[in-house]
């Protein structure tokens, strides 16, 4: 059985540090949702983007947090995380600092969102 894991991002400035990351677990599906679906969030409102978190989070085991200089700050860090928590799942949380961006910057650490 493959281990499903559901990954929590800034994905307007950790998209390309989380698709890097993820590439790993490339072979079990678990790549991150396409720059598109993340554009269409303004669109869906607050309970579309829940409803949409919570239909990803089904059949996972695990969420791992990639943690970016601003991740603790994006709104919906916090419930991927109370979401997950309340499924009984693991929530691990990995700081992605010192990481290349495309323009050749280093990513900076942030504010644990798991306090």
């Amino acid at each position: 059985m493959n281990k499903r894991v559901f990954y929590s991002f800034d994905d307007v400035h950790d998209r390309h540090l989380a698709q890097m990351d993820s590439n790993i677990d490339s072979l079990e599906g678990n790549r991150p949702p396409s720059k598109q679906v993340y554009e269409a969030f303004d669109r869906l409102g607050d309970e579309g983007v829940m409803h949409w978190i919570n239909n990803q989070i089904v059949g996972r085991q695990c969420t791992v947090v990639l943690i970016g200089a601003l991740t603790a700050n994006r709104a919906w860090t916090y419930y991927e995380i109370v979401e997950s928590w309340n499924r009984g799942m693991g929530v691990v949380g990995l700081h992605i600092h010192g990481l290349e961006f495309e323009n050749d910057d280093l990513s900076a650490k942030g504010a644990n969102p798991i306090n």
